[in-house]
Order: structure tokens, then sequence, then C-alpha cells
């Protein structure tokens, strides 16, 4: 990639340098006849030759140094190549040292290879702006324009290479477990900045050339991004939509949430949308400013897991029943499977519903495995059945009591 660089380089400020500094009308040399005789000696003739070889630098070619330029201009440019050329192998093996060093070193070299290529861009801009000392005052102006292109050219280099550095910094501290650096939004926070580094430069450059003011070139950009914008206003959103799940992180990839009645799992998160697999294998496309504005429960995100169970009782258990089923559930959750401290279960005769006598049992499975939390819960329910059923305490099920009343029948007799 740099010998590509360094070829298109030379090739660019060469091509540009010759179109601005050599002109292209030529004149057309005139003929020269010389005036011959017959009287002429053999000495005069050949002096007349000599003469007229040296009659070619009379030509207006060399008289208004067009060549001489040209010749200023090609070694100028070699020279910006070679010097180029030297300081750039100068750079990698200093940074081939610092690399193989290890550590902050290699973080050294690693910036220092940020600055090789606006370096050699400086060299060139500069061998071009010292041949234009030589050259004559209508250049000048061509010089300094080309110059500037080229400051601007290795500002840009500088900007550009250095978010590569950047990114191998917080990719790096993206590995610590104490860090907070999100490693799925550095990619992106080095592509905008390139972005962003590439646009001023360019209305800088823009500015060289034209000689338009930058508050016009903005304006004129200003019109045109406000085209663009409406036409995707949409995609704009889900692009902040995307940075505010970059920065607020309400899930990553392989979290299971649940979304307007989807339950699956984090696939993707991209640019413009997010993408969830749902357990029966289905892909749902979420946007990402959707995402953002609904509420979105992260399941993988719990500590635990908690359960309530209700159990009902009829309304004939007598209350020493109700005390054995209270003293049973206790028991049985009594420091059980999954249980911590801080969340002791919770077992109350709560209810005295319409049709049954509710107890209610709460308690907290931790972590938050849900198949293993199916499996403690199987258990237990095996568990209340069994000692329930031991203890001669009879579950409520949905039941309607009709009450028949006898009501007095009253008979009439017809008297015929």
């Amino acid at each position: 990639m740099d010998s590509r660089f360094g070829r298109a380089g030379f090739l660019f400020f060469a091509f540009i340098f010759l179109f601005t500094i050599v002109p292209r009308d030529i004149p057309h040399a005139q003929e020269v006849i010389p005036e011959t005789g017959a009287e002429e000696s053999a000495a005069s003739t050949g002096g007349d030759i000599i003469s007229q070889l040296f009659s070619v630098f009379n030509h207006p070619l060399f008289t208004d140094f067009k060549v001489l330029h040209l010749f200023i201009v090609i070694v100028a440019l070699l020279a910006a190549m070679l010097f180029g050329k030297m300081v750039s192998a100068l750079f990698k093996g200093y940074i081939t040292h610092l690399t193989q060093q290890g550590g902050r070193k290699k973080v050294v070299g690693s910036v220092l290879n940020a600055f090789r290529r606006p370096v050699v861009v400086l060299l060139w801009a500069g061998m071009i702006r010292v041949a234009g000392v030589f050259l004559e005052p209508q250049y000048l102006s061509a010089v300094l324009w080309l110059t500037d292109v080229g400051i601007n050219f290795a500002v840009l280099l500088v900007i550009y290479d250095f978010a590569e550095v950047l990114e191998q910094i917080l990719l790096e501290r993206a590995k610590l477990p104490e860090s907070s650096i999100n490693e799925k939004i550095v990619p992106f926070l080095k592509k905008f900045i390139r972005v962003v580094a590439v646009l001023i430069v360019a209305i800088q450059v823009f500015q060289i050339v034209s000689g338009q003011s930058v508050t016009t070139i903005i304006a004129g950009f200003g019109i045109a991004g406000m085209a663009v914008a409406l036409g995707a206003q949409d995609t704009i959103k889900n692009l902040f939509g995307f940075l505010m799940i970059m920065m607020d992180k309400p899930f990553q990839i392989g979290d299971e949430i649940t979304f307007e009645g989807h339950e699956g799992k984090v696939e993707s998160i991209g640019l413009r949308s997010m993408k969830m697999r749902r357990y029966d294998g289905h892909v749902v496309t979420i946007p990402n400013m959707q995402a953002v504005d609904r509420p979105i429960h992260n399941i993988s995100n719990r500590p635990n897991i908690r359960r309530k169970i209700k159990i009902a009782l009829p309304y004939n258990t007598k209350p020493e029943k109700i005390q054995k089923a209270l003293t049973i559930l206790k028991e049985l959750f009594n420091n059980h499977e999954g249980c911590r401290p801080k969340f002791p279960p919770r077992i109350h005769f709560t209810e005295l519903n319409a049709d049954n006598l509710e107890v209610r049992v709460l308690y907290w499975y931790h972590p938050a495995n849900y198949w293993a939390f199916c499996e403690h819960a199987e258990k237990i329910n095996l568990a209340i059945l069994t000692r329930f059923n031991k203890a001669g305490i009879e579950f409520a099920f949905p039941t309607q009591t009709v009450v028949i009343t006898p009501s007095a029948t009253k008979k009439t007799h017809k008297n015929t």
C-alpha cells in the first residue's frame, strides 16, 4: 500500500506541477537559413557551422526559460521522491525497532507510523516550494497553490492514519475487565473521524482551487445536505439510534430480550437496524430508532428469576390444615436451591377469594439460568403435591355451588 501511495502521490504532484508551471503554447522554431557564398573558405565554413550550433540557444524555447523551468521542476520532483524514500525508510526502521520491544514503545511506534506518510508529503510540498524560488514571479502563485494543497493533504493523512492508531488503543482498552469501552462502536468512531477529516480538507482544498469563501462553500453544501437529509431522514434517525444503543448499552449481541411480543436473542446490531432471532427460529428486524423509543426487556441482565406460586385451598379447609400447609411450604423453601440471604422466600396466607382460600409463595432463584430454574420448579411442584397429599390437604378447583331453597307453593282451587 505504501508503494502504491508513493507512486500515486508522486505522479499527482508531478502532473499538477507540470500542468501549472510549464506553458502549453510553445512557439515554433523559426527556420535559420545560413548565408552561403562561393567565395567562403573552408575555415569560414567551419566557423559558420559552430555559430549555427550555438544559435540554437537563441531559440525562444531557451530564451523564455521553458526548458530551464521544466528542468527545475523535474529536479525538484526527483529530489522530493528521493528524500521521501529516505525519510520513509528511516521511519520504517525505527518503527520496527519500537514495535519489537512491545509495551508502550509499540504504541509510540504506531503513533510515529501515523506521521510517516504526512512527512513525506510535506517534503514533496517543500521541494516544490523551493523550486518556486528559481522560477519567474508569474509562476509563484501556482507554486503557492500547490504547496497549500500539499499541506492540507498532509494534515488529512495525519488525521486519517491517527484514527487507525486510536482504534488500536481503544480496542486494547476494551479488552480490560474494568473497561467501559464498547468495542462495537470503536470501528464506527474511526470511520466517523476519517469522514469528517476528508470533508473538512475537501472544503479547504476547494476553497484554494476555486477562490470562494468558506461560508459560500458551506452554504452550498448545506443546501445539498438539506435535500439529502429530507430524503434520508429515516436512515439518519436509525443512525443516531445506533449511536444511542452503543452509548447506553440497553442490550448487546447474544442477550435475550423481549420486544413488543417477540422474545429471542440479539444476533446483530447494524447502523440501520438490529436483528433478533426468536425461539421459533424466525428473525425479526427492528429499526434502531424503534429499539430506542420503545420499551425492551433485557432478560439476560436480570440478576435472578422470581416465581410466584398461588395455592388455592377449598373453603371447608380448617385453620389447622392451613397452618399445616404453611409449615410444609416453609420447610420446602428453607434454604432452597438458588436461594440467597438477601432474597428469602415469602410465604403467607394472603387472600379470601370468592371461591377459594389463597396461600401465596414468592421466591427468587439465583443465578438467572432459565433451564436450571425450570428443573428446580419441577422438583418444588412435586414436593408440594406429595407433602400435601400425605397431610390430607386438598387443593381447590373452580367450583360453583347452587343452593336451592324450598319455597311455599300456593294451590288455587277453582270453584265450579
